[in-house]
């Protein structure tokens, strides 16, 4: 199954929140839609999608809360054998070779986060 996904908790004045939800129309045959800054619609998606489901969301900012929830989010995704893309970044995580590289590089980059950039150690 393929699922949409878009939060407009903060949203940017003037934004067509409709437009977005026909755009994820286009990719998934079920979109949910929520408000609420703690997402609980998104967990239960987490919880709900299964093997060979993808997951669109409209733009990553949307959908974690920074680098660190982006990761484990999409390690429990490629685990459950589920498919993520996000429209907007251009972004796609999945079990193919570029999914598997896209999600080691931002692996690495969430290792680097806690790096000082000076002296090049964990902080």
């Amino acid at each position: 199954m393929k699922y949409g996904y878009y939060n407009y908790y903060i949203t940017d004045i003037g934004e067509d929140v409709s437009a977005i939800t026909k755009e994820l129309e286009t990719y998934a045959d079920k979109v949910v839609v929520e408000s609420l800054s703690y997402a609980p619609r998104y967990f239960e998606l987490l919880d709900e999608v299964k093997e060979g489901d993808t997951i669109y969301v409209y733009d990553i900012q949307r959908s974690c809360g920074g680098l660190g929830d982006l990761v484990d989010t999409l390690k429990l995704l490629v685990n459950k054998g589920v498919r993520f893309v996000s429209i907007q970044d251009g972004l796609t995580v999945d079990d193919s070779e570029i999914g598997r590289c896209t999600m080691q590089a931002l692996i690495v980059a969430q290792t680097l986060t806690g790096v000082d950039p000076i002296h090049g150690k964990f902080l």
